[in-house]
């Protein structure tokens, strides 16, 4: 990753933070931007509950293809 970012944090990375998949070398560096960007704390909110809601929509298709 770039020292610093120029303007916001790409949707591949931050989706990468969201699901606890980032590298440890970046890790840092996203943590910090997020903290003075709220345009990437907004996307970062939303990106969360889309995948919160995709998690509970294969957890609901899982019991159900389970059970037949």
């Amino acid at each position: 990753m770039n020292t610093g970012f120029l303007i916001h944090v790409s949707d591949d990375t931050l989706e990468r933070y969201a699901l606890q998949r980032i590298p440890e070398m970046d890790l840092a560096e996203v943590k910090e931007h997020l903290l003075s960007c709220l345009p990437c704390q907004i996307r970062l909110e939303e990106m969360d509950e889309y995948i919160k809601v995709m998690q509970a929509a294969i957890a609901e298709v899982s019991c159900v293809v389970g059970t037949f």
